[in-house]
């Protein structure tokens, strides 16, 4: 991102991260949002928990070291992206904090050919790049829920607005009262439509069907959240989130 290649560069001098507003005028920018978000999610926990504990300048060399390589103490706030890259490669792969999350979520492991099969899948399913974005966003918790919108102070409530629960990503997309009847609508019209019975858990929803050849199956499952990302971000939850609409707008 143009002007942004430090740590630094988005960390005021409290050590506390510039807002999205603050770094598109900084830098002359105009990304959305979640472009920010993702650079600062990108950001391993344990390199902001540092950050915030030292409470300095961004621009003293005295930030604590992350990483030692070849005898050299590299200060987390002047590595370039080449450098971590290359730190990386060296050290083999490290899971992005997203998968960690998700394991967390479920209270499951997944292997990393599994976790392959999850990245693929929305590609095998589909040609359409719109889809393919989401699912993208949504398996490294990008996609906006009213929680991390009103962390970031870009929402007034982090409640959900059908059940007034807190959303996280998990409730705005399957434990909603609402979203869980619409699983079990879309269920049966599946059954009705192709004569196959399916049972859709919160992992099968997210992730999409891994056990299952059915491509059809996996678009379907990936256009009804686009849907429902859709008309909870338009605001109009206020109607029914239903197959009948679904299948209007799909």
């Amino acid at each position: 991102m143009k002007g942004i290649r430090f740590i630094n560069d988005i960390v005021d001098d409290k050590g506390e991260f510039l807002s999205h507003d603050a770094i598109n005028k900084k830098y002359n920018l105009n990304v959305t949002f979640v472009d920010i978000l993702s650079i600062k999610l990108a950001i391993p926990r344990d390199w902001k928990d540092l950050i915030l504990q030292q409470h300095m300048s961004p621009n003293s060399n005295s930030f604590g070291f992350v990483f030692e390589y070849e005898n050299k103490k590299m200060p987390i706030s002047k590595l370039f992206a080449k450098d971590v890259y290359s730190l990386f490669i060296d050290r083999g792969s490290v899971s992005p904090i997203s998968q960690q999350r998700w394991e967390e979520s479920f209270n499951i492991e997944i292997s990393d050919e599994k976790w392959n099969s999850i990245y693929l899948l929305a590609f095998k399913c589909t040609i359409e790049s719109k889809l393919q974005a989401f699912q993208y966003k949504m398996l490294h918790r990008i996609v906006s829920h009213n929680y991390l919108l009103e962390k970031y102070k870009l929402s007034l409530t982090n409640e959900c607005a059908s059940c007034k629960e807190i959303e996280t990503i998990e409730h705005k997309f399957f434990e909603c009262t609402e979203i869980k009847q619409f699983w079990r609508e879309f269920s049966n019209w599946w059954y009705l439509v192709f004569g196959v019975k399916i049972f859709l858990n919160k992992d099968s929803v997210i992730f999409g069907v891994l056990n299952s050849d059915n491509l059809v199956l996996n678009y379907c499952i990936l256009q009804a959240k686009y849907y429902i990302n859709y008309v909870k971000n338009t605001q109009l939850d206020r109607l029914l989130i239903s197959v009948q609409a679904f299948l209007k707008f799909f």
